[in-house]
């Protein structure tokens, strides 16, 4: 089919200072709207599904997390290492290992190392000095093993990196244990792998002279074992160093026996509570300040955490014990300081701080004397968030912890036991890699009766549990009885219990347990509803347990039922799964079939321990149960036959939109990256389409016009092949929204210069910014009105991200429409303006003319005739009137409106979850003047339309009789059976009973009051 040029010019004509006019002929289509560009993306990115959608109440169910630890006689830097049985192994994005023991200046080192990441660098670090917390920050020579390029890689460190050597070598891949050796003799070094030798390097230049030995990962998880230093073993013996409850950011805290938590930093560091987030309360700590130069104190209403000095949001209270001065400030992953102001104390002796807070108001009490009170009237205030502790600039102490006059005790994880689950009891744990059921590992404890475990959830929020509707448990266990006990099968016991365990809503029995893997099954009918319960699985006799995979959910599993009928409301009709989750290289398809409870789980890109028990499968089963298109990528490097045998299991659900891969190339503009992108898409389509001829295929090669060469190169290439190209516009503000109708206008120019028989169209599968508020609601509605303009070229539009849990911002992507909690749901202003487009959706664009700056508008109407709807965003801060002149339509009857508007600012909290929500009022007719206004003598209808300042609104006018549409040529419309009929349409958003090809005719009124008759083939 050919395609026609984007016929119609920008609709928005700003003038300084001209009125808002709105001139509309409603005979004249000037476009068709596709219904499928009211859609909402998700990814997974911080925890849109794992965590969220996907109805599974257990975090961390198959025990892949580290148990996180200190190891004996090392020192950790930049993240904690785990220690299992005789390995040891950091599965987060880097960080050091450095013996206490091991000094090497003439010498060997070797080790076992397997590299568990798919990019995963790691090795030894050698004649070590000068360590700290930071990537580089070290002196010392490195030899690491590169798993995504299969190199041998040498380089040195001065806090620094220089590489001096990089080729390829033979080891073994992920998962494969290689023995990597390194003799050393001052500045000499002689390098091995698997017994070969691969490399000599002598530093002639500028040899460096330390002495210590440790360990090194970066990009990934690497495992470490057999650590020798001149032939003698260097143990890995785990100690206890993660706090319950809390998430160490920075540098390493520690307990002592009487309670009391320090951390040793000459830098900063800072400690947070995992827990449902506050918005008002009465914190109160003693602090001690351990370092002359230390500023230590509370803080809180805290989000948006990581590594890093200003690394977070929320508001700090300290001490400095230099100036002897009270501090307050706030951090917007910045410090604004408020205030700094003399106090007499004494650092070094235990200070009481008291914090009472009411979102952004505060009054501070310094050993029980008020001190500061203080309420935050920016534009910007912080009024909900997570609480903890912080130091910077050098070491501090903290004791008696209290939230709300009740003690939160420091007590340290016991060594063993995997990340994201709590100790009960007084059992012993082992963080099992060599019996898991799925994935590396599983759990297992020992003890006696009442010794367990408890999950809280995701981000320890607690587990929301309701009365009388019960939670269905599925777990497999394998166990084994003290020497000499009886045989007759070991028992465990479910629950579910208030989050400190003093109340019990629902419990079972596991009877039947053996030594070989079982799968077991229990219905929890809780007694009682809470929303921050836990579920606890414990012995029932002295015994051994191992446990993995473990199921806790509703009825209306796989998906979680508040949240699908949030999807549902929004009235989406299409819905993409995708993004950067798909570029981890284990996101596979091979992975996503068979039992959800049973797949094997995968190292994530946004969440490192990620699961396949919500995949490719349920997602098009979502989509579907919602009334969606649904739209999936998958990795570039996927098998094939696997693809195929994904396709074949969701064949139901007739899916019929895929991506092959996701942004690809964004980081490069080398050519080979593009054609090995190319020479991956040719290959998955080569053996699906013939076996899926209906199936429409997506590009995922980063478009970039100012490299047309390539963009030539990748078109022609996949022309024919591809039905679209995926664009991810940047649209944080209405202007940049509006600023993307001229790249789409040159992407459909450019496609037609290269094949002016083209069917290739554009689909925004991502509408990206940084928030979830007014401001981005008005660029979405923006965004809509340009994708409206360009007649079907743009037919798929996603904004990003669908969901966001509260107070949850690990990566970046700060964009959630529906928000939500361990058992709520509530949606912010881009799901409201969503909500209102789709929910006024007609399908044809009628001639419009609009004048005023900050304005963009776009007016549709129904086949029928009989109903126009105007979409205007005003994107200014003040109020307009906007006069409308209407032309070509019937008598009109009714004005109805609905406006969302607001603060740009504004978004939705938990406790006002409607204060940025659509308003509907039924606007009063103007008094007819002369004939009847709008009637069949054609008189134009004139009305003038508020609009609120920051607003979008959508205007709906019906009129009492159908309105023609005037065709000249051949004085109707040649598909008059579709739009004055049927409300279905295809997926390039044309009626589904018009003609796929034919002579089309529209009407264009030009500036100069002409009218222009074009031809357009079709």
């Amino acid at each position: 089919m050919k395609k026609l040029l984007l016929l119609f010019p920008l609709f928005l004509v700003p003038g300084i200072g001209a009125a808002q006019t709105l001139t509309v002929d409603a005979s004249v289509v000037d476009a068709h709207v596709s219904p499928l560009i009211y859609g909402a993306g998700t990814e997974d990115v911080n925890h849109e599904i794992y965590g969220g959608l996907y109805d599974q109440r257990i975090f961390g169910e198959g025990f892949e997390e580290l148990a996180v630890m200190s190891v004996r006689n090392f020192t950790a830097y930049d993240n904690l290492w785990s220690v299992s049985g005789d390995r040891v192994q950091l599965a987060a994005s880097h960080g050091k290992l450095i013996s206490h023991d091991a000094h090497v200046r003439k010498g060997s080192v070797e080790a076992e190392m397997r590299l568990e990441g798919a990019s995963s660098i790691g090795g030894f670090i050698l004649e070590v000095s000068n360590a700290g917390t930071g990537m580089d920050t070290f002196d010392g020579y490195e030899v690491s093993l590169d798993a995504s390029t299969g190199e041998f890689v040498f380089g040195k460190h001065r806090q620094n990196w220089q590489p001096i050597a990089r080729f390829p070598v033979q080891f073994g891949g992920r998962g494969e244990w290689n023995t990597l050796r390194v003799e050393v003799d001052g500045a000499t070094f002689v390098c091995f792998v698997n017994g070969t030798q691969v490399y000599e390097y002598t530093d002639k230049n500028s040899p460096l002279s330390g002495n210590l030995v440790g360990l090194r990962s970066v990009n990934g998880s690497v495992s470490f074992r057999n650590f020798t230093v001149d032939g003698v073993s260097i143990p890995f013996e785990g100690e206890p160093a993660d706090l319950a409850g809390f998430r160490q950011y920075d540098d390493i805290w520690t307990l002592s026996d009487d309670g009391i938590l320090s951390i040793a930093t000459t830098r900063h560091g800072k400690i947070v509570r995992e827990a449902m987030p506050l918005t008002r309360g009465e914190l109160e700590v003693e602090v001690r300040i351990d370092g002359s130069g230390a500023i230590a104190g509370f803080i809180f209403n805290v989000s948006s955490a990581g590594n890093g000095a200003d690394a977070f949001n929320g508001y700090e209270v300290s001490l400095n014990g230099n100036s002897r001065t009270f501090v307050y400030g706030k951090h917007r992953q910045n410090w604004t300081s408020i205030t700094n102001k003399g106090l007499s104390f004494t650092p070094s002796d235990w200070n009481k701080m008291r914090i009472s807070f009411d979102g952004a108001q505060a009054k501070c009490f310094i050993n029980d004397k008020l001190v500061f009170e203080y309420e935050d009237n920016t534009s910007t205030p912080l009024v909900e968030g997570l609480i903890g502790l912080r130091s910077y600039g050098g070491p501090a102490s903290f004791r008696h912890l209290t939230i709300d006059g009740n003690e939160v005790p420091f007590r340290y994880v016991p060594v063993g036991l995997s990340k994201m689950w709590d100790a009960v009891g007084d059992g012993t744990y082992v963080h099992d890699g060599d019996r898991p059921f799925t994935g590396r590992y599983a759990q297992c404890i020992s003890g006696r009766s009442g010794d367990g475990i408890a999950n809280r959830g995701l981000n320890r929020w607690g587990i929301g549990v309701k009365e009388g509707e019960p939670m269905h448990n599925v777990l497999y266990l394998c166990g084994r009885l003290p020497e000499g006990a009886s045989d007759a099968g070991l028992r465990a016991r479910v629950a579910l219990q208030s989050i400190d365990g003093l109340k019990e809503y629902a419990s079972a029995e596991i009877t039947g347990i053996t030594a070989d893997w079982q799968r077991f099954e229990a219905d929890l009918l809780p007694n009682a509803t809470d929303p921050c319960a836990r579920y606890v699985l414990s012995l029932a006799d002295e015994c051994t347990l191992w446990a993995d995979q473990v199921l806790l959910a509703t009825d209306s599993y796989p998906f979680r039922r508040d949240i699908t009928d949030a999807f549902l409301a929004e009235g989406l009709t299409f819905l993409r799964y995708g993004g950067t989750m798909v570029n981890a290289a284990d996101y596979l398809t091979r992975h996503m079939v068979g039992s959800r409870l049973e797949r094997e789980p995968y190292d994530g890109y946004w969440y490192l321990n990620a699961t396949n028990g919500f995949a490719i499968p349920e997602f098009v089963e979502f989509a579907r149960l919602i009334g969606t298109e649904p739209a999936f990528a998958i990795n570039i490097e996927d098998d094939p036959a696997d693809v195929l045998r994904l396709l074949e299991e969701v064949r139901e659900f007739h899916p019929r939109l895929l991506q092959i891969g996701n942004e690809e190339c964004i980081g490069t503009t080398a050519r080979s990256a593009y054609e090995h992108y190319v020479e991956r898409f040719l290959t998955l389509y080569d053996a699906i389409h013939p076996a899926w001829p209906d199936v429409e295929f997506v590009i995922a090669a980063w478009w970039r016009p100012e490299e047309r060469s390539i963009m030539e190169y990748v078109f022609r290439a996949l022309d024919g092949k591809a039905a679209y190209w995926d664009y991810h516009p940047w649209t944080e503000t209405a202007s940049q929204a509006a600023a993307t109708e001229k790249v789409i206008s040159q992407m459909q120019q450019l496609f037609l210069t290269w094949n002016p028989s083209t069917t290739m169209r554009c689909a925004i599968f991502e509408e990206n910014g940084n928030t979830h508020d007014m401001a981005r609601a008005l660029a979405h509605a923006v965004m809509l009105n340009v994708v409206r303009r360009t007649d079907g070229f743009v037919p798929l539009d996603s904004p990003a991200n669908a969901l966001q849990p509260w107070q949850q911002n690990d990566n970046g992507w700060d964009q959630g429409q529906i928000f939500f909690d361990a058992s709520h749901t509530w949606m912010q202003p881009p799901y409201y303006a969503q909500q209102m487009a789709s929910a006024h959706h007609q399908p044809l664009l009628v001639h419009a003319e609009v004048t005023g700056t900050s304005l963009d508008v776009t007016v549709t109407r129904n086949a029928a005739g009989d109903t126009l709807t105007i979409h205007a965003v005003n994107y200014s801060a003040s109020r307009r009137n906007l006069a409308l002149t209407l032309s070509h339509f019937g008598k009109v009857q009714e004005v109805k409106a609905t406006s969302l508007s607001g603060s740009l600012s504004g978004r939705n909290l938990p406790e006002n979850p409607l204060q940025y929500a659509p308003v509907e009022q039924t606007l009063e007719l103007p008094e007819p003047s002369g004939e009847e206004a709008g009637d069949a003598s054609g008189e134009p209808f004139t009305m003038t339309l508020p609009l609120a300042a920051n607003s979008y609104t959508v205007f709906v006018l019906t009129a009492d009789t159908p309105s023609a549409i005037v065709y000249p040529e051949e004085g109707r419309n040649p598909n008059d059976s579709a739009l004055n009929g049927s409300p279905s349409y295809d997926l390039g958003g044309r009626p589904a009973d018009a003609a796929s090809r034919g002579i089309y005719i529209v009407r264009r009124h030009l500036s100069d009051g002409s009218v222009q008759v074009q031809k357009i083939q079709i």
